[in-house]
Parts: structure tokens; C-alpha cells; sequence
């Protein structure tokens, strides 16, 4: 089993974990909504478990399966699995984003999949057209790859590494790492 099945197996079990666990009573299992406010909890409450929303979403911290048709927020840390056309994260994102944009202000774990990712800081591999962070420790791939620090690959028609040593920009293939 290749390193990605197994982030991809982990991942699942967090979200079932998560589905099943005992739910703090300022968090909620079970979160619905068409556009905030309009959803059963308010934007401060957590979710534990699943949070499908229509039009946009937003809830405190969220921990398991998060699928929202047009966008989702996140006002603190998410863990799990995020399905939206756009997901936002202010702080924390460890799991697996697929958007059409996605924004993670704080440090994301894990895989990203969409047309543009913004990462503050990045840490496992980031799949879209533009990828973007201030810091990425891992694999970008895409059209276009942008990171001030760079400690990893960058794969695309124009990547740039700010920190190289060597290039800052190249065609196809641009790297740095720390020996």
C-alpha cells in the first residue's frame, strides 16, 4: 500500500472516529444549512461527526466529512475530509481538501486538490492549476507553483521557489531541499 492509500485510509478512519465519537456539549454530531445563519447550529459551534450545507456554511471547528455545493468556512481547525467549490480554513487543515478553491490561512497537512490552492504553510502535496503558499514542505504540482520557502518539488509549466539556491524560476521542474 503506497504512502497516499494509507494518508487516504487514515483519513477515513478520523472521519468515522469522528462520526461515532461522544460529542462535547458545545459541539454538535450533525450540522445543516443552507447559508449562514440559516443552518441548525450557530457560526461558534463545532462539528464532530458531518456538516452538509447548500449555499455557505460556517461553524467554529470541524473534525469528519465536510461537503458544502458552493462554499464552507471554517473559523478554526479542520481535520477530515472537505468537499466544497470553495473551503476556507483560518487556521489548521490536516486531511484532504477537494475545491474548486482552496484556502487554508493556517498550516495544512495533507492533500489538496483543486483549480487554486493558497496554503500560509504547506506540508504534504498540493494538485491544481495554481498553487500558492508562503512556506510548502512537499510536492506542488501544477500550471503554475509559487512558494516563498521552499523545502520539497515543485512540478508545472512555471514553478517558483523564492528561497533556491540555484533557480528562483524554471520551467517543469524546480526543487530545494535541505541537506
Amino acid at each position: 500500500m503506497n504512502t497516499f492509500t494509507k494518508t487516504i485510509t487514515k483519513l477515513t478512519a478520523v472521519a468515522a472516529l469522528a462520526l461515532s465519537s461522544t460529542v462535547a456539549s458545545a459541539d454538535t454530531a450533525l450540522e445543516l444549512g443552507l447559508i449562514t445563519p440559516i443552518q441548525i447550529t450557530d457560526d461558534i459551534t463545532s462539528v464532530r461527526g458531518l456538516r452538509i450545507g447548500i449555499i455557505y456554511t460556517e461553524n467554529a471547528d470541524v473534525t469528519g466529512l465536510d461537503i458544502n455545493v458552493i462554499a464552507g468556512r471554517v473559523r478554526g481547525d479542520f481535520t477530515g475530509l472537505q468537499l466544497s467549490l470553495i473551503n476556507i480554513i483560518d487556521g489548521n487543515m490536516t486531511g484532504v481538501q477537494f475545491g474548486g478553491v482552496n484556502i487554508v490561512q493556517g498550516e495544512a497537512t495533507g492533500a489538496q486538490f483543486g483549480f487554486v490552492n493558497y496554503d500560509n504553510m504547506g506540508n504534504g502535496a498540493a494538485f491544481g492549476v495554481v498553487n500558492y503558499a508562503t512556506s510548502y514542505h512537499g510536492l506542488q504540482f501544477g500550471f503554475v507553483n509559487y512558494a516563498r520557502e521552499l523545502e520539497g518539488l515543485q512540478i508545472g509549466l512555471i514553478n517558483i521557489a523564492k528561497n533556491s539556491e540555484l533557480y528562483q524560476v524554471l520551467p517543469i521542474l524546480n526543487f530545494n531541499f535541505k541537506f
